[in-house]
């Protein structure tokens, strides 16, 4: 397991990259994946917002959940990193 450190930075690096794969079509949720509609739903709100010193990440415009949006994003980047380097993520 690697640990990771969530920064402004590192968030928007995160969600730019999931951004980008969904965008091209290249992850979809199973519709009986648990926590599917859950998760569709944090999609559907999720705001990025400008700020003086980057960018914030809520849930929803006002505050909200982002849980499932950063785990989906953390999943998406191991992939990518897995299918790069040709490392395996099983122990």
């Amino acid at each position: 397991m690697v640990p990771v450190g969530f920064t402004s930075r590192s968030k928007r690096d995160l969600i730019g990259t999931l951004a980008h794969v969904i965008g091209e079509r290249r992850i979809q949720v199973a519709a009986d994946c648990p926590g599917a509609d859950d998760l569709r739903e944090e999609l559907r709100h999720f705001v990025a917002s400008p700020t003086r010193t980057g960018w914030a990440f809520t849930g929803k415009a006002g505050g909200g959940h982002d849980d499932l949006v950063m785990a989906l994003a953390l999943a998406v980047r191991a992939a990518l990193v897995q299918r790069q380097f040709g490392l395996s993520l099983a122990s």
